[in-house]
This record gives structure tokens, C-alpha cells and sequence, in this order.
């Protein structure tokens, strides 16, 4: 347990995640490929990427928007962009 303790103080200190409230963390809780992919985009300082948007499913908007665009750009998703590996 001392091992997760010092890897969410860590992320939530360099507000790569805030948890699942303001007071609680979930570590038994399935991180989706959103989740996934915003931790990435976090850790990578936010980079903010110009282009159009390859994803039909993915909106202005949505909390990983940016994250997802990074990604694309980034060439971390599937090749021909047809779908989002990381919708929820």
C-alpha cells in the first residue's frame, strides 16, 4: 500500500490526476482508455495540438478532447483513424 500512496501523491502533485473526489483515490477502479489516454497528455505537459479532429466520436468538449488530438497526432492510436481506441 506504501508503494500506491507515494504513486498518487506523486500524480496528484503534478496534477496528472486529482482522484476520484477532491478527498478519495480509487485504486482498485478500472482506469479507462480516456483516463488513460489524459494521464499521458498530463504527464506530457499538455501539449496542444492545431488540426482537425480524425474522430467521429469524440467532441469539443469532452475532458480528454485535447488529450485525444495529442494522441492522434502522436500516432498512439489505431492507423487509419476510422474509430477512437480511446472512447469510454
Amino acid at each position: 500500500m506504501i508503494i500506491i500512496t507515494k504513486a498518487v501523491l506523486w500524480a496528484v502533485s503534478e496534477g496528472i490526476t486529482k482522484g476520484t473526489t477532491d478527498t478519495t483515490f480509487s485504486p482498485n477502479a478500472t482506469v479507462s482508455r480516456a483516463q488513460t489516454v489524459t494521464f499521458l497528455w498530463r504527464m506530457a505537459n499538455k501539449p496542444m495540438i492545431s488540426g482537425n479532429n480524425p474522430f467521429y466520436d469524440v467532441v469539443k468538449g469532452d475532458y480528454f478532447y485535447d488529450a485525444v488530438l495529442w494522441a492522434a497526432a502522436m500516432n498512439t492510436n489505431n492507423r487509419n483513424h476510422t474509430y477512437n481506441i480511446f472512447a469510454q
